[in-house]
């Protein structure tokens, strides 16, 4: 009976034991590849930044980011808007 609990954190430590994580090695190559071939950056609307919006670039595109709370919590939320759509919220 004592057997079944050593058997199956046996089996659970070999599954997450069997799938190795990428290392910088194998993963920079595929980043290298995947990385767009302009090397044109997007530009970033500064007055959007010192509004309190944070920049983040995700697929070439600028992302303006913001944490708020959840109306009745103490948790917060990030947000993420296109410039566009920000504009479009402040109309």
């Amino acid at each position: 009976m004592k057997v079944t609990p050593i058997l199956l954190a046996f089996v659970l430590s070999a599954g997450c034991a069997s799938q190795p994580h990428p290392t910088a090695s194998t993963a920079a190559p595929a980043a290298h590849a995947a990385g767009d071939s302009s090397g044109d950056k997007p530009a970033i609307n500064k007055e959007l930044v010192s509004a309190g919006y944070v920049a983040r670039v995700r697929k070439d595109r600028v992302l303006y980011c913001r944490n708020d709370f959840v109306t009745g919590t103490q948790f917060k939320r990030t947000t993420c808007y296109t410039e566009q759509e920000i504009q479009a919220l402040n109309k």
